[in-house]
């Protein structure tokens, strides 16, 4: 799968969810970034492509990270009496990277 078309299923998620939409060089930013932090995870090589069981991951990272805005480096955010916690000061959750299972072999 090709950036353009993450690029669109990015922007297709966060419209349907209501989020803010970044610019698109800013949305491009972030698919590379869930990129590389997939094929961090995976243990392969940067440029490697990603597996077609990891863009619904690539996507959800995209977003996470997006929704993080505002609140970069931080494990929790309060303001005007609403909070938010984060498993890690990451743009992207434990849990969601936990979806991405290294093959063994595959560099």
């Amino acid at each position: 799968m090709t950036n353009e078309e993450i690029l669109e299923k990015v922007h297709t998620a966060l419209t349907s969810r209501e989020m803010m939409i970044p610019s698109e060089a800013t949305l491009k930013d972030e698919i590379e970034n869930a990129r590389l932090a997939i094929n961090i995870q995976r243990r392969v090589k940067a440029d490697t492509a990603i597996l077609p069981e990891h863009v619904s991951v690539w996507v959800e990272l995209c977003i996470e990270a997006i929704s993080k805005y505002g609140a970069e480096g931080e494990t929790s955010h309060s303001e005007n009496g609403i909070g938010r916690g984060y498993d890690n000061a990451s743009p992207y959750s434990m849990a969601t990277l936990s979806k991405i299972i290294p093959r063994i072999g595959v560099i």
